[in-house]
């Protein structure tokens, strides 16, 4: 009876597990994952010919099991404690951070990508000198600061650093941002950086920007003042690999112009604030920065003191930095090249003939082809 009764247990809890899935409702998203989780697969003489209806039907089991996610965050924590795996799924825990394992860098992609730049540059501003930062991913300064580099470390360091410099154009400038970065600037459960820790960073990109403009004096910053909003956040690499180490903070730096700039969505139509607290209950909390993901963007402070202008060519990483360039810019277009081509843009917005342009991207998406690229010949 005794061999017997782990078998009975077994049993009864895939009978008790298949039981709760039949009768549980579907669960639409799923708000530790961060993505819509799949539904039953409508069941046709040609879907199940092909195959196909079998496996969206595994693909809707996996997604509905109940439970998934304490299974998921199970199934990491075994894998990394108790196999001693050096990760799972590719992401990997070092001091309670957690990282994750570098796509290789796709080198032709970040060739167009440059070349797309030096386009935008001289069809819609053959007048101005653009500048681009490129933020390598977290596991580079985990890496950079390990004091004993493993073959891992060393091949994401060679990896990070072919991404790093953009071939060389007439019309772009490097601001190597990446020298001025630690690991302590990036969240522990998120891949992005901490708004807190880039008052710095924010100055030395303003530098870049300006420091060969004619009335330009560099001056400390106005104070920041440091709004918690959660100390509760785990961010998306949390999310994709089920592991939760202690949660992160999220906090917001406001001063007077923070306070006082008025973001207006192309899109929607709509004004809002910099920073939007009501985003803390959504799928990502991170959105919280200038709205999340949006296409185009407009940041205007409501009283002119530079007269300046800037269009910032983004992706994720500049929802947080660019709030606190406002203590130099009195207007900043925020472009997302992943979401609207840089044609489609201009037709929307008119920057000044001697504004400032920064394309801000992370290898992660230079490398993995998500910006729209378009001919911009005639």
């Amino acid at each position: 009876m005794r061999t017997k009764f782990p078998a009975i247990l077994f049993f009864l809890f895939l009978f008790g597990m298949g039981v709760l899935e039949a009768y549980l409702p579907d669960t639409d998203i799923s708000a530790a994952e961060r993505r819509h989780l799949a539904k039953a697969p409508a069941l046709s003489t040609d879907t199940l010919l092909s195959g196909d209806y079998m496996t969206d039907m595994e693909t809707y089991l996996l997604d509905q099991f109940p439970g998934r996610n304490l299974f998921r965050c199970m199934k990491a924590n075994f894998d990394l404690k108790l196999l001693q795996k050096e990760d799972t799924d590719g992401y990997y825990l070092i001091e309670n951070s957690i990282y994750k394992r570098p796509a290789p860098i796709k080198e032709n992609n970040i060739l167009l990508c440059a070349d797309y730049f030096d386009r935008i540059m001289r069809t819609y501003f053959p007048d101005t000198r653009g500048h681009y930062i490129v933020i390598p991913e977290k596991s580079y300064y985990a890496a950079l600061s390990s004091k004993n580099p493993t073959l891992a470390d060393r091949d994401i360091l060679s990896t990070q650093e072919k991404a790093l410099s953009l071939p060389e154009a007439p019309t772009l400038t490097s601001i190597d941002l990446y020298s001025q970065l630690s690991v302590s600037d990036f969240y522990r459960t998120d891949s992005h950086w901490r708004q807190e820790c880039l008052p710095h960073a924010a100055q030395y990109i303003l530098d870049g920007l300006l420091k060969d403009q004619e009335g330009y004096i560099r001056e400390n910053a106005s104070p920041y003042r440091e709004v918690l909003l959660s100390d509760a956040f785990y961010g998306g690499l949390s999310a994709a690999s089920g592991l939760k180490p202690a949660p992160d903070k999220l906090i917001t730096l406001t001063n007077e112009r923070t306070e006082s700039a008025v973001v207006y969505d192309y899109e929607t139509k709509k004004n809002f604030s910099v920073y939007q607290p009501e985003k803390l209950s959504s799928p990502d909390p991170y959105d919280i920065y200038l709205g999340g993901a949006k296409a185009l963007l407009e940041i205007r402070v409501p009283h002119p003191q530079s007269g300046r202008e800037l269009v910032l060519f983004r992706d994720s990483f500049g929802s947080s930095i660019a709030p606190l360039l406002l203590e130099e810019y009195d207007v900043i277009y925020v472009v997302d090249l992943r979401y609207i081509t840089v044609s489609n843009a201009m037709q929307y917005i008119s920057p000044a003939p001697d504004c400032d342009v920064l394309f801000l991207y992370s290898t992660a998406t230079l490398s993995g082809g998500g910006i729209r690229l378009e001919s911009l010949d005639g």
